[in-house]
């Protein structure tokens, strides 16, 4: 069976937050292709509209109009999170996207030169709450709790923690997005709305 190839982490979902490349508003780059594995095959229709077949996986078009499946040449693994779809909601901008992470990023800061970017809105708001939390248990957060467990020392430093939430907050605000506890944030965070740790 030929295999997918994932650049670094990304979520599960296929969906990320950019910049919209036509107008730089926020937007969503999307996986185009859903892959089924052979272990799923025998639940899937034979003849079930949409789905392709490829070397033991079943592809389904997300977004036939704009990306219609081609199989990788030469029997070479597919490349996941790299060419992809971009919805704009500002522009209305609808079109393919070739994926340069974590420059499209939506959430994205530098803190003392160290990069520190977010996937989306949630995520956003899970390192805002983790970073100014008084506890900084990962597992709080099990979807995000790997990456929470790789953030760099100078990220969750004590000195940085000020600079780090007034920033995420800022981004957060001025896209218009509550900056209230994530649905599996702790609790007794020392960040809330309007505050910073």
């Amino acid at each position: 069976m030929t295999s997918l190839m994932m650049r670094g982490e990304f979520p599960s979902n296929g969906s990320l937050e950019i910049r919209c490349p036509r107008c730089g508003g926020p937007a969503r780059w999307e996986e185009p292709f859903e892959f089924i594995s052979t272990a799923r095959r025998a639940r899937m229709p034979a003849l079930e509209p949409g789905i392709k077949r490829w070397s033991g996986w079943g592809v389904r078009e997300r977004f036939p109009s704009l990306m219609a499946w081609r199989p990788p040449k030469g029997g070479a693994a597919y490349q996941l999170y790299r060419d992809g779809v971009v919805l704009c909601g500002v522009c209305h901008h609808a079109g393919k996207h070739r994926l340069n992470w974590p420059a499209d990023a939506l959430f994205g800061w530098s803190i003392r030169g160290v990069p520190l970017w977010a996937h989306d809105r949630e995520h956003a708001r899970v390192l805002l709450h983790y970073i100014g939390g008084a506890l900084r248990d990962p597992l709080r957060h099990p979807r995000y709790a790997r990456s929470l467990r790789k953030l760099p020392a100078t990220i969750i430093a004590a000195r940085n923690r000020e600079r780090i939430t007034r920033k995420i907050q800022g981004t957060l605000r001025d896209l218009g997005i509550p900056v209230d506890a994530p649905a599996e944030a702790e609790r007794g965070t020392r960040v809330q709305a309007g505050q910073t740790g």
